[in-house]
């Protein structure tokens, strides 16, 4: 896939190769679930490379539909491309180089009414992306969302923008039949109800019954449990028939129904966007509270320079490092990783971190450490968690090392000529498994001038490519001999951006987190 200067050329075009024209056989009368085209056109209108590369492996992965992916950096850009025509959807980013927020939306008004646009906010944005929805975008999603919240949404922006077309177009015009107009009602995905002068609903589709827990029919000749305000738009908690709480777009347009007066009403079910928009505000809570583990700064030993850094892969990950000072002196490098991802492993390793420092402050024995850890993990793990966690003992006044390691990857010691002195292999299985298990202590190291310490998660080692290639320790200890005499703050961060680019376009599928220290005088 050709992917050069597509971001310095404001008008340059990518497509993803092999994809035909986007055309739909759907007729005019379709079930609106039916009617999404196998080929779908799509403008992606995003300035940054990496979000880009991420949507368009997405959309990759779509099973029984192919996309046609044009990809422009700029809102300028995206306006000279759709006056041309051709294109089903739009993803919108609202933070663009010549245009930000609700401005973006302005610039490419005029297409609105005929192109369905999903805007992309992050996460700061999201009063804005509702804003944008009110005029006139169908959807809008936070960037970073999953590959299948990010094809529902294009699925149903794609159903609703179309059956929406057809209803105003209906409302336009004169010549449309009533049972015409009602058979858009009847197949439209948003709730409809038509309510009389009286405030009385007198046709009211599935989709509305289903809002509102109504049997079939049993609505008509009902007042709707809302406020009418006609000519608004706005979003108003429903409680429907079984006391559920359901969030609610209301949308009111005044039509003539059997001849007379009366309001079409459109209502569009908020309920998953609130759980979606729920769920990743306490994942984003849970991040905050993980990264506050993180250590803010590295501690200063004369003659050793240290450094770390932790890439989540998601919005909470189970990695986790620190740096501890232990009894005479010793100071402990650790590097944990919780199994699996999101909120428990994040709340599984925040009391890891805490057991962490609390142990270590006890004894300058690594293996005595996790054997505590574990003793203190034995009724907070659920089945099937652990952590593996290596904890490396460096004493600065007799520059020696000592380490323990619960199922951890190997660190490596590496000397000034860029030689593996060391690799540090496990020396027990993950804490979690068995809380009796006693595990054991390394021998002493002696470190010397120009030895440089990796300590590194299995994010790193087992992060891949399009080929499924693995990055793996050799590409590590590469890295470091092409970094001698570097800073370790340099090794660390060239090594997790090596190893981000060895996964793109995609994104890493796990945490990546790296410590080093360097031992520069005798």
């Amino acid at each position: 896939m050709e992917t050069s200067n597509w971001l310095e050329d404001d008008s340059a075009l990518m497509y993803l190769p092999g994809f035909g024209p986007t055309t739909s056989q759907a007729g005019p009368d379709a079930n609106p679930a039916e009617m999404i085209p196998r080929r779908i056109r799509l403008l992606l209108v995003e300035d940054d490379k990496v979000d880009a590369s991420l949507v368009q492996l997405a959309l990759q992965h779509v099973a029984g539909v192919a996309f046609d992916v044009a990809i422009v950096a700029t809102a300028s850009a995206a306006v000279d491309q759709l006056a041309n025509g051709g294109f089903d959807i739009v993803l919108l980013d609202l933070s663009l180089p010549d245009s930000s927020g609700l401005d973006t939306i302005h610039r490419l008004q005029d297409y609105l009414p005929a192109i369905p646009v999903i805007v992309l906010t992050g996460n700061s944005d999201e009063e804005t992306g509702v804003q944008a929805i009110h005029q006139g975008a169908q959807d809008f999603l936070v960037k970073g969302a999953s590959a299948a919240v990010l094809i529902r949404a294009i699925r149903y922006a794609m159903s609703r923008h179309r059956m929406r077309r057809k209803l105003v177009q209906a409302l336009q015009t004169a010549k449309i039949s009533e049972t015409n107009l009602r058979m858009i009602i009847e197949n439209n995905l948003d709730g409809i109800i038509v309510v009389n002068r009286d405030g009385l609903v007198v046709h009211a589709n599935a989709s509305a019954e289903a809002l509102f827990a109504f049997p079939s029919g049993t609505f008509l000749g009902q007042h709707p449990p809302f406020k009418l305000t006609p000519g608004s738009v706005h979003v108003t908690n429903i409680v429907n028939r079984v006391n559920q709480v359901v969030p609610t777009e209301v949308r009111f347009n005044t039509i003539e129904w059997d001849g007379h007066p009366a309001s079409l009403i459109l209502l569009r079910d908020l309920t998953e966007r609130r759980k979606a928009e729920s769920n990743r505000h306490k994942l984003e809570l849970a991040r905050e509270v993980q990264q506050e583990l993180l250590p803010k700064s590295p501690p200063k030993l004369n003659g050793i320079d240290i450094a770390g850094a932790s890439v989540t892969a998601d919005e909470t990950g189970g990695d986790y490092f620190d740096y501890v000072q232990m009894p005479e002196g010793v100071v402990g490098l650790v590097v944990a990783d919780a199994s699996g991802h999101g909120i428990a492993s994040a709340l599984l390793i925040s009391v890891v971190s805490a057991y962490v420092r609390a142990f270590s402050s006890l004894t300058r024995d690594a293996g005595e450490v996790l054997r505590h850890i574990a003793q203190m993990l034995r009724h907070r793990t659920c089945e099937g968690q652990f952590v593996t966690a290596v904890l490396a003992c460096i004493d600065p006044v007799h520059r020696t090392l000592t380490y323990a390691s619960a199922g951890h990857p190997s660190a490596l010691l590496v000397d000034g000529a860029g030689n593996v002195r060391a690799d540090l292999t496990s020396l027990d299985f993950p804490i979690g498994l068995d809380p009796d298990h006693w595990f054991h202590s390394s021998a002493v190291f002696q470190l010397r001038p120009g030895d440089t310490l990796v300590l590194i998660s299995d994010g790193i080692l087992e992060a891949i490519d399009g080929d499924d290639m693995l990055f793996g320790k050799d590409r590590v200890i590469d890295h470091v001999r092409q970094n001698l005499g570097k800073s370790s703050r340099v090794i660390v961060e060239s090594l997790i951006k090596l190893v981000r680019n060895h996964c793109a376009p995609a994104a890493p599928a796990d945490d990546l987190t790296a410590v080093v220290a360097r031992i520069i005088q005798p």
